[in-house]
């Protein structure tokens, strides 16, 4: 049987829809592969994002550290045996430390307009709410409305402990008990920092302070100089 020209068209078009097309399976399998393959690239890339903010965030943290410790240790390294006055007159030693706190008066403070004022800085660091704080004055000899800028150093810290060497002896304070008035000039051989942090653990430092042999009076206000680095006691 001979078929037509129209037939034989329609026939051809069926056969090739059927060549060069999908089926409803096929595109639903080829969509489910695109999904998983696109599921698990975003996986890489958000872990990948989450590896590089939490090495930034630890690197931050490192920094922070560093600065922190940095710091300490230089204004260790610079105390002057320089006594000072506390709100009510009364004399406070050079270097007045507890276990979780210390006082002291240090030379270095940068004047760069030649401003009428002590090249010296009384400060203080202490451990509050988790957070290391230096405190400091912006004289030595405080009157009663006296009051430390406090600038946070370092967060999420646990435990602040500093120990004094005297002699050969460790003490938990600093001066030693029984104390005279005319000796709250001196400091220490050294002092050792214990810092405890939640991200790196226990820290130790210990710093030798350098001694200064004059002492400038309380409540003189007398400019003292840097120190010569690298003294011993």
């Amino acid at each position: 049987m001979t078929r037509s020209p129209a037939h034989r068209q329609r026939a051809s078009g069926r056969g090739f829809a059927r060549i060069g097309g999908f089926t409803l399976i096929e595109i639903l399998v080829a969509v489910l592969i695109f999904a998983l393959m696109s599921a698990a690239a975003y996986g890489g890339v958000e872990a990948l994002l989450r590896s590089r903010l939490a090495l930034a965030e630890r690197a931050r943290a490192l920094a922070q550290l560093q600065t922190c410790i940095g710091r300490l240790q230089r204004d260790l390294r610079q105390a002057l045996p320089r006594p000072t006055l506390n709100g009510f007159g009364e004399p406070v030693p050079a270097l007045l430390g507890q276990r979780a706190t210390i006082e002291l008066t240090r030379a270095g403070l940068a004047n760069p307009l030649g401003a009428a004022r002590s090249r010296s800085e009384h400060l203080r660091w202490q451990l509050k709410d988790q957070q290391l704080l230096r405190q400091q004055y912006s004289v030595l000899d405080r009157a009663a409305n006296s009051a430390p800028v406090s600038l946070p150093m370092l967060d999420q810290v646990s435990r602040l402990e500093f120990r004094y060497l005297d002699g050969n002896d460790w003490r938990a304070q600093w001066p030693r008990p029984n104390t005279t008035t005319t000796s709250i000039n001196q400091l220490p051989r050294a002092v050792e920092i214990t810092i405890t942090s939640a991200r790196f653990g226990s820290i130790r430092r210990l710093v030798d302070l350098v001694d200064n042999a004059t002492a400038a009076p309380v409540g003189s206000g007398a400019p003292i100089g840097l120190p010569a680095l690298g003294g011993s006691p």
